[in-house]
């Protein structure tokens, strides 16, 4: 919780307020359920980055979930944060790594553009969805550079964690 209270309380609003003075584009990723926080969708609005979706909460995943749950889940989602950011996320990073086999054709038929969950490459590469033909880029993610690997796992401390990225 300390991490999740500082970085909604005030880490978001020192990072947001740094980005735009130095014009360095962004995106952030967001629990559906952070989102409705008032002050959380505020710094998120005038941050002016792009705004994808991160799940409901980093504590329900995908993985046991059925087609429907999953589905369901992706539309609960994206419609609360459209409902709290003003527009829908066309970016999205499964909570918690607990990606399905049926997560990418879902998030590409839940308007999803850009998927950030695998790990298999270190260059983007397009998702080609079977019978639609329809393309989804996928934009990998680099564990090498994972908070939770890095600072959980591996102790690093934020001077070292810094150094890393």
């Amino acid at each position: 919780k300390g991490w999740r209270d500082y970085g909604n309380r005030r880490g978001l609003q020192r990072l947001a307020a740094m980005f735009k003075e130095l014009g360095i584009p962004a995106t952030a990723v967001i629990n559906s359920e952070a989102a409705e926080l008032d002050h959380v969708a505020r710094a998120l609005k005038a941050s002016g980055w792009e705004l994808g979706a991160h799940g409901l909460n980093n504590s329900s995943g995908n993985a046991k979930m059925t087609r429907a749950e999953e589905e369901a889940h992706f539309k609960q989602c994206l419609d609360s944060l459209e409902g709290s950011l003003g527009a829908r996320p066309a970016t999205w990073l499964t909570p918690g790594f607990s990606v399905t086999e049926r997560t990418p054709e879902i998030a590409a038929r839940s308007g999803i553009k850009t998927f950030l969950d695998f790990v298999d490459d270190d260059v983007p590469y397009d998702i080609v969805h079977g019978e639609s033909g329809a393309r989804t880029l996928c934009l990998p993610y680099c564990m090498e550079t994972n908070d939770f690997s890095l600072v959980l796992t591996k102790n690093f401390d934020a001077r070292q964690y810094a150094q890393t990225l």
